[in-house]
């Protein structure tokens, strides 16, 4: 870890003379130090600002967690206490950079990655062993020694396996949003323990691996409803040399559901190292059903909307074998349009627009489908407000917005196509009334849902 101001002043700190600062975080600093009496290099972490009593229990949490860890995948700490009035703790110097900033340049190769995660995979499985829990696993917290060693650091928001409830805020979210578990992210989905540390291994070897994090919004909050709803993209999407067992390792540790995810860290290094060995890996064995699944996961959007779809287009090929209607074959041809343009837009799932796109294109051929059937008195009217709940699961307003004035738009086309061209399909005003104000109704209902989500997404690191 290099300085970043090797040519700041030196200033004395009682038993250590400080050289420089390394770096700088919410909660405290850390300098580059000399232990006077042993003749050393360490560095000195100091509490920043000891008005909050939360930031001074986390700031005494850590040292006492990292100084009861002696384990060489760990920075050690030398020594705690206060001075002066200001909270300090020695630790052991690592003189390179961390993993963050070496994967930053570019993803690691694969047998590089799995040699480094293994050997991380020990280390936490002997934090695991003394009580303690992480939390907090991201290639920033880990640091490589000049020799390339990963040593676990950063305990400020570690528990002890064995505290109570009452250890933690009732309802706070701790963690990095890009590399959290599900169940950090969200409390609901289980109480946390040594398996989303194993959540923590995978989302390190998934960033090693392809250069991203396996979960990346443009905000926190949407950042964080990716762990707690969809699976990542697999490794081999972005980074086709992964190897498959490989793969297959990072999706285990990443699974939703801490109950199929390996049983401890220990389980990790040891697959790890079965891959290192060229001998068959335990996670490959889930085949094409866990294939399925993941996707399942990581797509249910997609997933739910292609079903919906293929069963319209198969009830309308059906009506066209039994009565022979030219119209009901249109439609099915239609629906099949609809399917292959929703997987096209998939691909810019991930995108800004891909949230607009998919809702105008589904008020688009939703119209088109009605134009050619009943129009306006057609109960697929229905379809719109559902159009409109799906817009709000990309979780932002602006796609709720276009999508519930695009619907507006079309049905404002039916009424006229009524009115105008096929008085057949007309209805009373109060039809055409209930019509506009449902729609107008479930477009104010999401995008309020929608903004109260964000606003509530608040995050505590």
């Amino acid at each position: 870890m290099a300085s970043k101001d090797d040519s700041a002043p030196r200033w004395e700190f009682g038993n250590y003379e400080v050289t420089g600062e390394l770096g700088r975080g919410g909660m405290g600093v850390v300098y580059r130090a000399r232990q006077r009496n042993l003749e050393r290099p360490v560095a000195l972490k100091m509490l920043v600002g000891e008005g909050d009593p939360r930031d001074l229990a986390r700031f005494e949490r850590e040292a006492v967690a990292a100084a009861r860890i002696d384990h060489p995948g760990v920075v050690r700490v030398y020594e705690a206490g206060q001075l002066h009035g200001q909270s300090y703790f020695a630790m052991e110097l690592v003189e390179g950079e961390d993993l963050e900033r070496r994967t930053s340049r570019a993803p690691l190769p694969p047998r590089e990655a799995a040699r480094l995660l293994a050997s991380v995979a020990r280390a936490v499985q002997h934090l695991h062993d003394q009580g303690v829990l992480h939390r907090d696993l991201k290639p920033s917290n880990i640091l490589l020694d000049a020799d390339g060693v990963p040593k676990v650091t950063d305990f400020g928001i570690a528990r002890f396996l064995a505290a109570g409830p009452g250890e933690t805020t009732t309802g706070a979210v701790f963690g990095s949003p890009s590399y959290m578990a599900p169940e950090q992210a969200s409390p609901e989905l289980g109480p946390l323990g040594p398996a989303t540390d194993v959540h923590g291994l995978g989302a390190v070897l998934y960033r090693t691996l392809t250069g991203h994090p396996p979960n990346q919004g443009e905000t926190a909050m949407e950042t964080m409803l990716q762990a707690i709803r969809s699976a990542p993209v697999p490794p081999r999407q972005l980074a086709p040399v992964v190897p498959p067992a490989l793969e297959a390792i990072c999706l285990r540790c990443l699974e939703r559901s801490p109950a199929r995810r390996y049983g401890s860290a220990g389980e990790v290094a040891a697959d790890l190292e079965r891959f290192l060995a060229g001998e068959p890996v335990e996670a490959a064995g889930g085949g094409l059903r866990d294939r399925l699944r993941r996707w399942l996961m990581r797509e249910t959007n997609f997933a739910v909307h292609l079903l919906t779809l293929l069963v319209v287009a198969a009830a309308k090929l059906a009506a066209f074998v039994a009565r022979g209607s030219r119209a009901d074959l249109l439609v099915s041809g239609g629906v099949g349009l609809w399917i292959g343009t929703c997987a096209g837009l998939q691909l810019l799932g991930r995108r800004r627009a891909g949230g607009i796109l998919w809702g105008v294109t589904d008020v688009a051929f939703l119209t088109w489908l009605l134009l050619l059937t009943h129009g306006v008195a057609s109960p697929a009217l229905l379809g719109y407000p559902l159009v409109i709940i799906s817009a709000g699961l990309w979780m932002r307003v602006r796609p709720v917005l276009l999508t519930t004035a695009a619907s507006a738009a079309a049905c404002l086309v039916l009424i006229l196509d009524a009115e105008l061209w096929h008085p057949s399909r007309r209805l009373p005003l109060d039809g055409y009334v209930i019509v506009s104000v449902a729609v107008l109704a479930a477009g104010a209902l999401v995008s309020r849902h929608v903004r109260r989500a964000r606003a509530l997404g608040l995050h505590r690191r």
